[in-house]
């Protein structure tokens, strides 16, 4: 795995016990698809994208992808489908090794002004139900419950809470 750093250390690209991240945030590339899968699979496990929709969805000029580097290497991603009058956060994944240093927030941040600057007006995700790190993010940034959707992560089986937030 190309992983900026092992679990429990901030890994190459944070300052040393300072606690804060120098990141780069850039828009995704397809080179970065490997990295992309991987951290899929490593953040979501069954419920991770084939390597074919990554493919698609990074070619689909309706949806932007962000990555966060860290020592040159893919530390989070997010994307954002964006349509007429609504957005759609597709994706958001942070490595564990780095959780906690503000990537997951800056990258939802960088989402939401796509979202504006293209003039949604509302902006929607799905989240794993009992994820109270994301729902603890999601509603930071202005999200607010709209209703359960039993079973919709389908390999797990998991619930998941769908969440909205309207733009100014």
């Amino acid at each position: 795995m190309n992983s900026p750093g092992p679990a429990g250390d901030p890994g190459e690209g944070l300052a040393g016990g300072q606690g804060e991240a120098v990141m780069v945030l850039r828009r995704a590339v397809a080179g970065d698809l490997d990295r992309l899968v991987e951290l899929d699979d490593l953040v979501l496990g069954t419920e991770a994208w084939p390597v074919e929709v990554w493919r698609a969805n990074l070619a689909d000029p309706a949806q932007h992808y962000w990555v966060t580097l860290v020592g040159g290497v893919v530390a989070g991603s997010a994307g954002i489908a964006l349509r007429p009058s609504w957005a759609g956060i597709m994706s958001l994944a942070v490595d564990p090794a780095v959780r906690g240093h503000g990537f997951g927030r800056r990258l939802m941040e960088r989402l939401m002004a796509d979202a504006a600057e293209a003039g949604s007006k509302r902006v929607e995700l799905m989240v794993q139900a009992g994820s109270v790190p994301a729902m603890t993010l999601y509603r930071s940034l202005g999200f607010a419950e709209k209703g359960l959707v039993r079973g919709y992560y389908r390999a797990s089986g998991q619930d998941g809470i769908a969440m909205l937030a309207e733009l100014a």
